[in-house]
């Protein structure tokens, strides 16, 4: 066994211990926009697993610690063996790094460690049997693998095989923001046309398109991306501003900023007027299109983050109190007793798709929320 540990930062170990049942944890710390992020990028070759992991905000060093698990609710482990390990990068307290092993059984991998008093726990889901992973993987302009779903123009393919060539599938989909949770469950449909089709890695990527990428296309295995501006997580565009209104606005103030003669005037008007001076009006934009930034950082998939159903949830209740993650769904509780349930599901161009169980009953709570949300104090 060949083990090459990382200097300074980060130490990687070898586990027999037991397994983390994630019903039972609060993991909220995922999503609370906290100092400390922990990312992961999965590319497979035959049995191998080559699984790239970031960790951004660490003040001190930190040892990372690893179990391999059934499923999210198992009360048993198997022994994981780390085959090799490689330094990528290391920027103050942002490390990556490169894990290389044979092929697991198990579905689960969990990565842990303790930092300033409190133990992070990250699931890592292989199920490489059943969805295998594709042999290839962006990277960035500084040539670190792209670590969320979105990537930009700028990014090229790295493969661990030959030849190194893949077909994309260019989608054009302008998929419209997620409905209440009182509203409609929206289906993807798995006919959505096919804008057209490019040879990797000579044919560039097109912000605002996303993509499904295949070596081989008789098969299932490949790997979705978003496309996105340069700019991305954030929106600096009048209409990426104005279409998440959507969420906290009537349609007829919608109607009026969309389709007046002048939507930058009827955008900066609809602030003023909602939060009565030029000061309450600019906390209430940065507080509103942060959590827009914050939820495209972390939902992203085939589609911008902050039209999904966990976006929506965030950006109108804000980020969960307590988190809780079963095989089969996520569910978000908040301090006021309100829960979300997010069905965990997958089809053709996402490997956990989170819809959201609407129900009628969240309509009072939707409306009071919404209407805290416009209030002076309520961003």
């Amino acid at each position: 066994m060949r083990l090459l540990f990382l200097p300074f930062l980060l130490v990687v170990s070898i586990i027999k211990s037991w397994a983390i049942d994630f019903s039972l944890l609060n993991t909220n710390y995922w999503y609370n926009n906290p100092a400390i992020r922990f990312e992961h990028k999965i590319a497979q070759l035959d049995s191998e697993i080559h699984l790239f992991i970031r960790l951004q905000g660490l003040s001190k060093d930190v040892e990372v610690n690893y179990l391999i698990q059934d499923d999210f609710e198992d009360p048993n482990h198997k022994d994981f063996e780390i085959f090799e390990i490689d330094s990528i990068s290391r920027d103050g307290g942002n490390v990556s790094y490169k894990l290389t092993f044979d092929l697991q059984e198990s579905s689960v991998l969990v990565a842990y460690f303790q930092h300033n008093n409190q133990v992070f726990y990250y699931p890592i889901i292989l199920d490489v049997e059943r969805n295998p992973f594709p042999p290839f993987y962006f990277l960035d302009e500084n040539s670190n693998p792209e670590f969320g779903k979105a990537i930009s123009s700028e990014s090229k393919m790295s493969f661990l095989n030959e030849p190194s060539t893949a077909v994309a599938f260019q989608y054009l989909e302008n998929f419209p923001p997620a409905d209440p949770p009182m509203g409609n469950v929206q289906i993807v449909s798995p006919s959505l046309e096919i804008d057209s089709v490019l040879s990797l890695p000579s044919g560039g990527l097109s912000p605002n398109y996303f993509y499904f990428i295949q070596q081989d296309t008789f098969s299932n295995v490949g790997l979705t991306v978003y496309c996105a501006p340069s700019y991305f997580p954030k929106q600096r565009k009048l209409d990426e501003l104005i279409t998440p209104l959507t969420y906290i606005t009537k349609q007829s103030e919608l109607n009026k900023i969309t389709k007046g003669s002048d939507p930058k005037k009827a955008f900066d008007n609809f602030w003023l007027k909602t939060y009565s001076t030029s000061n309450s009006a600019r906390a209430a934009i940065r507080s509103f299109y942060n959590k827009i930034s914050i939820s495209n950082a972390f939902f992203t998939d085939y589609k911008e983050g902050w039209k999904t159903d966990r976006g929506i949830i965030f950006i109108v209740f804000g980020p969960p109190d307590s988190v809780s993650r079963f095989n089969n769904a996520e569910i978000w509780t908040y301090a006021d007793g309100i829960e979300f349930e997010f069905r965990v599901l997958s089809n053709l161009f996402a490997r956990e798709l989170f819809v959201l169980k609407k129900d009628p009953k969240y309509s009072e709570r939707w409306i009071e929320r919404v209407k805290t949300l416009r209030s002076v104090n309520g961003q």
